[in-house]
């Protein structure tokens, strides 16, 4: 019992590690707004930085527990610790929810509450959704694409296709009424929230399934040859792997 706890403690503890620089520069970016005079944060580049940080920011480090796996070449090594895929997921998804959801917490303060107080409940409802559906999206698409930039890339996209959706339902507001465009009625925060909760729930267990369901090729990331290639090598009855032995002519 004492040394599968050491060992989850040494996992958490490198989840830790790999997500806090970059989970420093969200935060830090994020807080620019809330940190600068008034007059001076709404100007350029430091709005741009509290929005890239938001929206940006928070997929990437979504992405970045897995993404590093697959960077490093070290997922076969981590799929075969001696815990089960289900106890690995839930340790590496709960370090990344506290990560973001922290993260996007200090760069809405300072988008919503300070670039664009005037934004009613319902705007910062939507932008809580984002956050979280985003974290939940995480698991599934990073592990589809087997990169961070590329599970970043897939998120940014289906998020941005939902958008669009939405766009073609909600008719347009009129210019000068787009803070307006949504009441925040009992309503639609109840519908937000029951959207958030469904997809969130839908796509970790789709995340948690294909974990569980993906195969690894390779090996370590050494520089073992032997551990570098394919996990079985077939060896022929001399000795000699992956082929029958050169011949060479005197």
């Amino acid at each position: 019992m004492n040394e599968r706890k050491s060992a989850r403690s040494v996992r958490l503890k490198k989840e830790v590690r790999a997500m806090f620089w970059p989970w420093c520069a969200v935060v830090i970016a994020g807080v620019l707004p809330v940190l600068l005079p008034h007059s001076l944060a709404k100007t350029e580049p430091w709005s741009t930085i509290n929005v890239l940080s938001f929206f940006v920011g928070i997929p990437l480090l979504a992405t970045l527990p897995l993404g590093n796996e697959f960077r490093d070449r070290t997922l076969s090594l981590w799929l075969t610790q001696p815990s089960s895929r289900r106890q690995l997921w839930i340790e590496k998804t709960s370090v990344m929810f506290v990560a973001v959801l922290s993260a996007g917490l200090v760069s809405g303060i300072g988008l919503f509450f300070v670039l664009l107080p005037q934004l009613n409940l319902t705007f910062k409802m939507l932008a809580a959704a984002y956050v979280i559906i985003t974290a939940a999206l995480a698991t599934f698409w990073t592990l589809t694409a087997r990169s961070t930039i590329g599970g970043f890339v897939l998120i940014i996209g289906i998020l941005y296709l939902f958008y669009l959706f939405i766009g073609l339902v909600i008719d347009p507001p009129h210019r000068g009424q787009a803070f307006a465009a949504f009441s925040s009625t009992p309503a639609t925060i109840t519908t937000i929230t029951v959207f958030t909760v469904s997809i969130s729930g839908v796509m970790l267990w789709l995340g948690a399934r294909k974990l569980a369901r993906f195969e690894a090729t390779g090996g370590s990331s050494g520089e073992d040859l032997l551990m570098a290639g394919p996990s079985v090598m077939k060896l022929w009855p001399d000795g000699f792997a992956a082929g029958p032995p050169a011949r060479f002519s005197t």
